[in-house]
């Protein structure tokens, strides 16, 4: 996986040029996380990349894998990035968001990531029974990368890409889709991993009250 995909769109999801929406956001109540030495963030692997931004999140280590379930989904934009994460113990399940955004200083040696929100003890809407049956019904813990299945690389200036970090006893995986509803519809369909991702994107969404999915309009004749 491209890297640049997680270093910028995730640790420095944009740079405020644009004062009205800057001033709304530093005006949310915010937590400040600085990361040193932003440049050599750059070129490092996704694991270890995640890794460390988890770590700044103050989010436990999964790349070990998780003695029951856990689930870390993150939805990144240009704009801004949502961390969910599902625990799922002997005992208890647990939903987590932390939300962010992040800015890079002058001199790019570093970089503040600024969270307004970390809501705690977080339950889907319909229930966790109806989640994991769309997580197992989907496929969600074997599906690919994106780019394995598509032959093609994304141009990650815009959209949203969806990172999936998966951990089991012992076992850790992750992967991405970018934009995953945009390229359904520009293969109509055709890829049953996309649709999944899809399917289960929707629904998890509106189970947190996160953004939808986007679809980019597409130009009809005559009009």
């Amino acid at each position: 996986m491209v890297i640049i995909l997680l270093m910028i769109m995730i640790l420095f999801s944009c740079h405020f040029k644009d004062n009205e929406n800057s001033q709304r956001k530093l005006s949310l109540p915010r937590k400040v996380i600085i990361f040193p030495d932003t440049v050599g963030t750059t070129n490092m692997h996704i694991d270890t990349a995640l890794k460390r931004i988890s770590s700044g999140l103050g989010l436990v280590n999964i790349q070990n894998g998780f003695y029951s379930f856990y689930l870390r989904l993150w939805y990144s934009s240009l704009d801004t990035v949502h961390v969910v994460s599902i625990q799922q113990t002997k005992h208890q399940k647990t939903g987590q968001i932390i939300s962010y955004f992040s800015e890079v200083n002058e001199n790019r040696d570093s970089s503040w990531i600024i969270i307004y929100r970390d809501d705690k003890g977080l339950q889907p809407q319909s229930g966790w029974d109806s989640l994991y049956m769309e997580f197992n019904r989907n496929k969600i813990q074997f599906l690919p990368d994106i780019d394995s299945i598509t032959h093609r690389h994304h141009q990650f200036t815009g959209g949203t890409a969806y990172i999936f970090e998966i951990a089991t006893a012992g076992k850790y995986r992750n992967y991405t889709y970018h934009s995953p509803a945009v390229v359904q519809d520009e293969l109509k369909h055709e890829l049953w991993q996309v649709n999944n991702v899809v399917t289960f994107l929707e629904f998890f969404s509106r189970q947190f009250g996160l953004p939808p999915l986007e679809r980019f309009e597409q130009d009809i004749p005559g009009k």
